[in-house]
């Protein structure tokens, strides 16, 4: 398990995808909550029926768009 502790240093928005990964994030911002169908850095996949609004700190690589309709709006990355 990876354990990050510098602050981020970026913000990138997310477009999910069925089929691609994105580079594992340090943390996930949903703008709306909902439905949120991802796989964690360590090969899981779930879905979060009632995903929150606002920052998680999740280490995500990929965020599925069947399966979500929270409104995933940026992934938060920095040093690791």
């Amino acid at each position: 398990m990876s354990t990050k502790t510098n602050p981020a240093f970026g913000i990138k928005k997310i477009t999910p995808s069925d089929s691609a990964d994105i580079d594992v994030t340090r943390g996930l911002y949903i703008g709306t909550a909902g439905a949120l169908k991802i796989t964690d850095a360590a090969g899981n996949t779930v879905t979060i029926a009632n995903a929150t609004a606002g920052d998680h700190p999740w280490q995500i690589k990929r965020v599925y768009s069947t399966g979500t309709d929270a409104a995933v709006a940026a992934d938060i990355h920095g040093l690791y």
